[in-house]
């Protein structure tokens, strides 16, 4: 086996008796900071268009849905954020994998989660000011869809991932 001969910066800095407290401090938070800041800040700028789009836009055509036979910026909304429900499982999955969480204890989360984002999908499409109309229930609404799809990638993720 080859033993590599370079040292972190933190080895070295043992090593040398120059690692204060304050240093391992913020070793810590870097450790426990393990976002992706890029999905992030993706997941900031649909946010930002998607309330844009659902609230007129300013009147710009590209912030509304377009037409039958069109495309427009409001038209991806939705899709990126599948795109980052996709992403997110991933990581989140295997983060807890390689922590040794078990997969009944993450499919039990994922099953929460599912149901939270359905009744709260189904909550706002049913709650108008006049009160509730199941009349006019939608049940293939927003939320519903983004839980369900979150549900069925999630349960193949936990169930496969081992063979990817």
């Amino acid at each position: 086996a080859v033993v590599s001969t370079q040292s972190t910066g933190e080895e070295l800095l043992r090593k040398l008796g120059r690692w204060t407290p304050e240093d391992e401090t913020r070793a810590e938070q870097e450790k426990k900071s393990t976002r992706l800041n890029s999905l992030d800040t993706f997941r900031g700028l649909a946010i930002t268009i998607m309330i844009f789009v659902n609230y007129g836009g300013g009147g710009y055509f590209f912030l509304e849905h377009a037409a039958w036979n069109g495309l427009s910026l409001a038209d991806f909304v939705f899709p990126w954020f599948m795109f980052m429900v996709g992403v997110s499982i991933v990581l989140s999955v295997q983060s807890q994998l390689k922590k040794g969480i078990a997969k009944t204890v993450i499919l039990e989360k994922v099953l929460i989660r599912f149901v939270k984002l359905f009744v709260i999908g189904a909550l706002l499409n049913t709650a108008l000011p006049g009160g509730v109309e199941l009349a006019k229930w939608r049940f293939p609404g927003v939320l519903q869809r983004i839980a369900f799809t979150y549900l069925v990638c999630s349960v193949l993720e936990i169930q496969f991932s081992e063979f990817l």
